[in-house]
């Protein structure tokens, strides 16, 4: 995602302080805050969901967000919020 998923920060503080969410939807303004909290709800996110830390969100929200996300994007601003990046791998599994 174009916004920082850190551990210890929930859905919303990332969004709030991505450059990329904060510009785009102003988030410094009131307006902005309406945008963000209405882009949330057309994913189906509780609000109260994210605000909890990330690593404590439960697996059918965090699939919601990553199934919604573009197609409830771009009404808001938010394009291209998906690019490819690299993943952390830790020891051999053979499958």
């Amino acid at each position: 995602f174009r916004f920082t998923m850190l551990r210890h920060w929930s859905l919303y503080d990332a969004m709030l302080h991505s450059g990329y969410v904060a510009t785009r939807l102003q988030t410094w303004r009131e307006v902005g805050r309406q945008s963000m909290h209405s882009l949330l709800a057309h994913l189906g996110l509780p609000l109260e969901a994210c605000k909890q830390q990330f690593t404590h969100m439960s697996p059918k929200h965090i699939k919601q967000l990553n199934d919604r996300l573009e197609e409830h994007g771009p009404p808001h601003g938010l394009t291209d919020l998906k690019f490819w990046s690299f993943s952390y791998s830790h020891g051999f599994k053979v499958k």
